[in-house]
């Protein structure tokens, strides 16, 4: 069985090792990469594609979660779910976007 391969995006360790742990676990899924901000995971793409992106909405750096997801559409076709702890209207419409 073709295991779907995941890239974790968040800044926050505990949670993105965490996740890890969780998804580890279940045989349909497996981590390949994680990143802490929108550059390190961009330029993370030139070695490894996922198959889906869990992303933070909020990144610390130069690029938060919804700009890195605009370039990932432009490059690849690569799903992204957002993860967040904000739910302001303001967020969530630039996310759906």
């Amino acid at each position: 069985m073709k295991k779907i391969k995941i890239t974790l995006v968040d800044d926050h360790t505990l949670f993105r090792n965490g996740l890890k742990i969780l998804l580890d676990t279940n045989p349909e899924f497996k981590v390949i990469n994680e990143a802490t901000n929108g550059k390190v995971f961009l330029d993370s793409l030139e070695t490894s594609i996922p198959d889906i992106v869990l992303m933070d909405i909020m990144l610390k750096g130069e690029m938060n979660g919804i700009e890195a997801a605009h370039e990932i559409k432009k490059r690849h076709s690569i799903p992204v779910i957002f993860l967040t702890a904000y739910a302001d209207e303001s967020t969530l419409s630039k996310a759906k976007i």
